[in-house]
């Protein structure tokens, strides 16, 4: 019960700071805990980092927030997530100290960027290997520009991106795949203009060129697709748990083999096909497969695709969850010294560029947990 009622503040307050309007119930919650004079205090504590956040110039900050504010356009929704820095998220972590939560913030309305003052952050590309047709197997990296397939379509590696241009003159059908470690994630562009980027330990394998009457590719661990219309040409996405059908949409995949698969719509419209069983997703609704059952709920976009704007974005997940995705990420193994401890829920926001040790310091602070970094080993042990 304490632990709901800690969920129930945290989110009046995330709402409150956000500048937006509380509802009756909510204010009369507030009101309620502003009695203790503790609270107030903490409350005036997080309005002063709020304004220094947002007085905040980094670049790494506008930049995330730029992504989301062109996501959110297109979207035709109001509501923009603010990627906070670890410098601000461990100061609202501090003054949160013995309340038990994590914050982050969300902010109605984006303040005017500087185009100038912005950088694009860099993508993390160590050992992604790409196997072609014939089996050659081609360590991705700065050194290496354009490559052959045995069809003639040309491969082009730019820029952190991998970018398929089609050949006319040979349809034969020949397969890629692109395989992405722990720590890594990726780009491609596809021969008929659809774009995908690969979540770290993740593989996909796709045709060189498109020349079936549908387009298949098939997925392993989190992919994002923003698929080229094409009705009289479907895109179907296989996974080992259900096949999903498109024409042309922005969706989120994710089927890593530690969890339940689930896909989330963002744009457009899509159909998961199980077996007999076919399951449609309007934007905004995720599909998920447990104990194999397909289970459809609204979930809020911002969370589920945080990461790929080079994010972080936890709202009320348990730790093992939180700690599973800080893993993948920086390759760590992760050891708990009591397993009681992978349902202590945490919201948190950090943005990927951070270093392990940032965020492990940042998870300390609730005062929840003791984490201990040694080699590739993260150790989660109770807070005393």
């Amino acid at each position: 019960m304490l632990e709901k009622n800690h969920i129930e503040i945290e989110n009046i307050i995330i709402n409150m700071l956000a500048g937006e309007k509380l509802s009756p119930a909510e204010e009369k919650i507030l009101t309620e805990w502003l009695k203790d004079e503790k609270h107030k205090q903490q409350l005036y504590e997080l309005q002063r980092v709020r304004d220094a956040v947002y007085a905040q110039k980094v670049s790494e900050q506008a930049n995330g927030e730029m992504a989301w504010e062109i996501f959110a356009r297109k979207q035709k929704t109001k509501r923009k997530l603010r990627v906070l820095g670890s410098y601000a998220t461990a100061a609202i972590v501090t003054i949160l100290i013995g309340f038990g939560f994590l914050l982050a913030l969300k902010q109605e309305s984006v303040q005017e960027l500087n185009p100038s003052n912005t950088t694009q952050t860099s993508i993390h590309s160590k050992n992604i290997v790409l196997t072609l047709s014939d089996g050659r197997e081609i360590v991705l990296s700065d050194s290496v520009n354009d490559l052959q397939e045995q069809n003639g379509a040309t491969i082009r590696n730019k820029a952190q991106q991998l970018v398929y241009f089609p050949t006319t003159t040979n349809n034969q059908e020949v397969y890629n795949t692109i395989k992405i470690p722990r720590g890594s994630e990726y780009q491609l562009l596809l021969a008929d203009g659809t774009t995908v980027w690969l979540n770290s330990e993740s593989e996909i394998t796709f045709p060189v060129t498109f020349t079936g009457e549908k387009r298949e590719v098939r997925l392993k661990g989190e992919a994002f697709f923003d698929v080229e219309k094409d009705e009289e040409h479907p895109f179907i996405v296989q996974t080992e748990q259900f096949d999903i059908r498109v024409t042309g949409t922005q969706f989120n995949v994710r089927v890593y083999t530690d969890e339940p698969a689930s896909a989330t719509l963002a744009e457009g419209n899509i159909q998961l096909v199980r077996q007999e069983q076919v399951t449609p997703l309007v934007p905004g609704q995720q599909a998920s497969l447990k104990n194999g059952i397909m289970e459809v709920k609204n979930v809020e976009l911002k969370e589920v695709i945080a990461w790929r704007y080079n994010t972080f974005y936890f709202k009320q997940q348990p730790l093992e969850n939180l700690l599973n995705e800080i893993a993948r990420w920086y390759d760590v193994e992760i050891f708990y010294q009591n397993p009681a401890l992978k349902k202590l829920h945490f919201t948190a926001g950090f943005l990927r560029s951070c270093s392990i040790t940032e965020v492990v310091n940042t998870l300390e602070m609730t005062e929840k947990i003791r984490l201990e970094i040694k080699g590739k080993t993260l150790t989660v042990k109770e807070y005393k």
